[in-house]
């Protein structure tokens, strides 16, 4: 039966007994269900706070989880992780006659005191029939991190500790080329990332910056669809097939095996998802991804590709050929933060890896340095902006004099600047660059080029298993010396496997992401082993 239809469902019985219960129009015929595996985390810093995570389906006692975290590493590398939470819609549950799908929900309670509080909650409607799922959670740009305030236990005077959201919810297929037949849920509820660094200057003020271990955006500025909106606004007619074709050309070369025919007259017809599907890699905004503690950002900043689109001739975070968020308003995004959060830094890689043309796309030295000057003047005329002089307080350095500079080095003259009180502007060195562009090097000083060891590669990360992963974070000891930082990428990139292409197109999902697909389980499995194990394996040299 499940290859019939496409929800990796799960046959129960073909004849069911009577269950008590109105049966369903098909459940004459079958009683099936589909499944939804649920990873949760709840951070460990909880003096004043007692949070429960209930998890439920129809027809089910619902799920509790009082305290929860990523797997610890496993040794040996080969060793499974436990499996997941996992909660199945079965359509003997569903409660009216005509009734197709049921509710997967969760909610956050907080237990402070005597009472319950909620915290937040959300829930997507499934059909255990087809699999498909229904509801504002069934789009990935709907599942957006988000941060409530918590009365606190430890305070006479009430006050409230700010907790940060994030989850999301993959809706998945039949199962095919390794990807789960399961959905995928998960939950992370943490103290508010806001200003972790600020929170933690004490501890932070005599350590370089190379030697910190900064959470990270991988493809940062894939976290919208607007200027792909706007460039299919903008033709029509033949220009607009030609251009689908294009794009579409462009995705399938990414891919590895052989691709249906049929998915081209497919991509044709659902030119946005496949666009979402295979493109975009973050789904919170940028202003999002500062306030959940995110301070290094992988920005491929290029020019629309000749084939496509100008789009006013603009730099835009550039995936292959598609374009995502808009450089300026990316530095006005992270000017704007730094400014209102004074104690904490950001690290911006520059970098135009995978650029379809790099030697026309990638800009040079003075075209984004005049994006830099236009997003000051942006984040200046800002009304909320605490720079009232007209003149932006926040100058950007790079290169390795950056990476070995203190914390306190790096933040010295933001925080209580006698000659800032009098209004004269000050510098600081709180956005940091890192260049690796083709046609620019960070002049006139040349001081922004730098070198990484990243743990990516095509043939590692093309695997919807973490385990290959964990055995390159292994290796950093031996395989960073000679460069200036680096980057251990979580995430894997499934995308690049035999099939997988084809079941995402079959699911036809606004949340059917491959990205989706194994997100909560690689985080489970690899950030366990970061917290584990990074500190012993990185080799400091300054």
């Amino acid at each position: 039966m499940d290859g019939l239809i496409r929800s990796g469902k799960r046959v129960i019985d073909a004849f069911p007994r009577s269950s008590g219960r109105r049966p369903g129009l098909a459940m004459s015929i079958f009683n099936v269900s589909k499944g939804v595996d649920c990873y949760t985390y709840l951070g460990d810093a909880y003096d004043m706070n007692e949070i429960v995570i209930t998890l439920s389906v129809p027809g089910q006692s619902p799920v509790s989880i009082e305290a929860d975290g990523f797997q610890p590493y496993p040794n040996p590398i080969n060793l499974p992780l436990p499996a997941p939470q996992n909660l199945q819609v079965n359509s003997s549950n569903l409660s009216g006659f005509f009734d197709l799908y049921g509710a997967f929900s969760w909610q956050a309670t907080d237990m402070t005191g005597n009472g319950s509080v909620p915290l937040a909650a959300n829930s997507v409607s499934i059909n255990p029939y087809t699999g498909n799922a229904a509801g504002t959670v069934a789009d990935m740009f709907n599942t957006t991190s988000f941060i409530v305030p918590v009365a606190s236990a430890t305070s006479a005077t009430g006050n409230t500790v700010p907790l940060a959201v994030s989850y999301g919810f993959y809706d998945a297929g039949s199962g095919q080329a390794g990807l789960p037949s399961q959905d995928q849920f998960w939950l992370y509820i943490t103290q508010s990332l806001q200003t972790w660094m600020t929170d933690n200057a004490r501890a932070l003020n005599s350590i370089p910056l190379a030697h910190m271990c900064l959470p990270g955006a991988h493809d940062a500025g894939m976290c919208t669809m607007q200027s792909v909106y706007q460039m299919m606004d903008s033709i029509e007619g033949v220009a607009f097939e030609a251009v689908v074709g294009l794009i579409v050309s462009a995705i399938t070369s990414q891919l590895v095996g052989p691709v249906s025919p049929l998915f081209g007259a497919y991509a044709a017809l659902n030119i946005d998802t496949v666009i979402c599907n295979f493109s975009m890699t973050q789904k919170d905004s940028i202003a999002g991804m500062l306030a959940s503690g995110i301070r290094y950002f992988d920005f491929r900043p290029g020019y629309m590709w000749s084939s496509l689109p100008s789009l006013g001739g603009a730099l835009y975070h550039q995936h292959k050929c598609i374009p995502g968020y808009g450089y300026v308003n990316f530095l006005t995004d992270v000017l704007s933060f730094c400014a209102q959060n004074p104690g904490e830094i950001v690290v911006i890689n520059l970098n135009d890896s995978g650029f379809a043309d790099l030697g026309n796309m990638s800009p040079s030295d003075g075209e984004l340095n005049a994006a830099w000057s236009s997003a000051c003047a942006l984040a200046t005329s800002d009304p909320s902006s605490p720079t009232p002089t007209g003149v932006y307080n926040i100058a950007p350095v790079g290169g390795k004099d950056a990476l070995g500079a203190t914390y306190h080095q790096l933040v010295t003259g933001l925080i209580s600047n006698d000659a800032n009180q009098q209004g004269t502007p000050i510098t600081s060195n709180q956005i940091v660059f890192l260049y690796q562009m083709t046609n620019a090097t960070g002049a006139p000083n040349n001081v922004f080029t730098t070198t990484k060891w990243d743990s990516y590669s095509d043939p590692v990360y093309a695997t919807t298993d973490p385990t290959p992963i964990r055995a390159v974070f292994a290796q950093m000891a031996t395989q960073q010396n000679q460069d200036d930082y680096t980057v251990l990428q979580c995430q894997g990139t499934c995308t690049n496997l035999p099939g997988v292409m084809l079941d995402t197109a079959i699911t036809s999902s606004a949340a059917g992401s491959p990205l989706l697909a194994t997100k909560a389980a690689f985080d489970n499995c690899n950030l366990g082993w970061i917290a584990d194990n990074v500190a012993r394996h990185a080799v400091f040299t300054g």
